[in-house]
């Protein structure tokens, strides 16, 4: 990714599941369910860090490509889609109005002062510039569309969703055309 960051996880892409572990998709689809009940706390579920002697080492933990293709490879609720839609819809909105109180969402202060203190997400460092933040939109936009059924989930989608993808996909395009 731009600026330095890294686009690995700790294996630095060495490590890859041949072999489908229905226990480990069950875990990490139970850990979306328990995490992710509004659009606030799935950015801050797609932006976990890494983690290392208690301090962050802006890395990803979920990488998107790798998260699709060891999850979601021949399936993808459209609930899950849905949250990942609407917390990189989130993201965009707080990287386009810095410090502004969103309508229906809270501000960027509350929402990522004691996460951003704390070092488990790695919000802090993608806001750092647009490019992080196009990137990692664009990343996951990328995966998403390598999801198994990624067509029929889209047509499950409420429109509001749909929308948001089309915001999302707008505004990474007008930002590489600038």
């Amino acid at each position: 990714l731009p600026g330095g960051f890294p686009s690995k996880g700790p294996s630095q892409g060495k490590h890859k599941r041949t072999t489908k572990n229905s226990r480990g998709d069950h875990d990490f689809l139970r850990e979306w369910r328990e995490q992710c009940k509004d659009s606030e706390s799935s950015l801050l579920f797609l932006t976990r860090a890494n983690v290392q002697e208690g301090k962050s080492v802006n890395q990803l933990l979920m990488i998107p490509g790798e998260t699709c293709d060891d999850f979601f490879s021949t399936d993808m609720e459209s609930t899950i889609l849905g949250g990942v839609v609407d917390g990189l819809h989130l993201f965009m909105l707080i990287s386009m109005y810095p410090g502004k109180e969103l309508r229906h969402q809270k501000s960027r202060n509350s929402l990522f002062g004691n996460y951003v203190e704390s070092r488990t997400s790695c919000l802090n460092y993608l806001l750092s510039t647009h490019s992080n933040i196009v990137t990692f939109i664009r990343d996951w936009l990328i995966a998403l569309t390598k999801c198994g059924r990624f067509d029929l989930n889209m047509n499950f989608l409420a429109r509001d969703r749909q929308d948001k993808l089309v915001d999302l996909c707008n505004f990474v395009r007008d930002s590489f055309s600038d």
